[in-house]
C-alpha cells in the first residue's frame, strides 16, 4: 500500500490521543492512537477502536531517516487547547504535534497531526499527519515540560 513497514515491530511507545476522533468510524470504543516502532524511529497513526470488534485501520506511518538504530527517539504530545467552533464561515481547527526528540542529535522533529471538523458535530477527527518541522537545539534534550 506504499506504506514502509517497520524494520523492529516492538512497540515502544502508544498515546491515545482523547481529544480527537477517527475521522472514518462514528462508533469507536477508544480514541485513535499512536504507535512508536523502531525505537520511536516509526510512528504510526491508528484509528480508534470500532465497536464491531473490527481490527483499528492504519491511518500514515511517518519514519525518521538517518538516526543512530541503537538510539531510542522521545515522543510526546503537545495538544493544542480545545475550542469548541465558533460561528463563522471557516472556524479554526485545533489540531497537536508530536515532538520527536533525537538525544544524540539535539534535534526535535514537531510532526503536525491534520485534523478537520467531523460534520455535524463539534467534535475534531484525525486525519493524519501533514507536515514535520525539524528545529536544532543547543543543548541535549533530556526530557519534556510543556505547560498549557
Amino acid at each position: 500500500s506504499g506504506m514502509e513497514e517497520s524494520q523492529d515491530k516492538r512497540v515502544t511507545r502508544v498515546l491515545f490521543l482523547s481529544q480527537y476522533e477517527s475521522a472514518d468510524s462514528n462508533d469507536s470504543m477508544t480514541p485513535p492512537f499512536i504507535v512508536g516502532t523502531d525505537s520511536n524511529q516509526t510512528i504510526t497513526l491508528w484509528s480508534g477502536f470500532p465497536s464491531n470488534g473490527d481490527a483499528p485501520q492504519r491511518l500514515r506511518v511517518f519514519r525518521l531517516g538517518d538516526v543512530d538504530p541503537a538510539s531510542l527517539v522521545s515522543v510526546e504530545m503537545c495538544p493544542s487547547p480545545y475550542r469548541p467552533p465558533v460561528p463563522s464561515s471557516s472556524p479554526s481547527v485545533p489540531s497537536s504535534f508530536l515532538l520527536l526528540a533525537e538525544r544524540k542529535k539535539g534535534c526535535v522533529h514537531a510532526l503536525h497531526i491534520e485534523t478537520e471538523w467531523k460534520e455535524g458535530t463539534s467534535l475534531v477527527a484525525v486525519k493524519g499527519f501533514d507536515y514535520v518541522s525539524t528545529l536544532n537545539v543547543v543543548h541535549p534534550v533530556y526530557s519534556f515540560c510543556i505547560a498549557p
